[in-house]
Formats: structure tokens, sequence, C-alpha cells
């Protein structure tokens, strides 16, 4: 994990991720974080923000999500947009009509 420097493996590194996403939109500081927390769209693989540099890129084809993030991996949608007791945190790209 960039953010923290924890080592998280594969699959769960979408919803650690995601805690330390949700906290930095509430404004929750989190003390241990070696990099801060995008605000502004951050990736759900790294937390840095996705309008800048264009370092971070999702797409989603055939129902497989594809990321240009350093720190991402390829997963299906449908089998990561379901939480559970273990993964409450989905983490999934949200589809954009435009």
């Amino acid at each position: 994990c960039l953010p923290c420097g924890k080592e998280v493996a594969g699959p769960d590194r979408q919803n650690h991720m995601g805690q330390h996403i949700l906290l930095a939109l509430r404004g929750v500081a989190e003390d241990n974080l070696i990099s801060p927390v995008s605000t502004d769209y951050p990736c759900g693989f790294c937390g840095m923000s996705s309008t800048t540099g264009g370092r971070c890129v999702i797409s989603i084809r055939s129902g497989k999500a594809i990321s240009t993030c350093s720190e991402g991996y390829d997963f299906q949608m449908a089998a990561a947009s379901k939480s559970s007791l273990s993964k409450p945190c989905t983490n999934v790209p949200v589809g954009c009509s435009l």
C-alpha cells in the first residue's frame, strides 16, 4: 500500500485502499500515512488522483476492469462488486454514462 506502506495481497488491496479513501473523503486524518490519499478522484489501487497526469486510468472490457496503475491488477467486476463480512468494501469503478 503506497499510502501506509503495509504489504497487502492483490485481492485484499481494493478493500484496504477503500478504507483509506473513505477516511480521506470524510476528512479523517490517519497518523500512519507515508503519502496522503487524494480526495480528487482517488485511484482504488494507489490512492493518488486519477485526474493528474493520466497515471491511473481504468477501463472495463467485457466485464473485466483493466488499470494502468502500477499497483493495479485486472479483476472481474461482477465478483468484485459483491461485499461480504470479510470484505465489506467493494471499491469498484463507477461506470460513466458519458
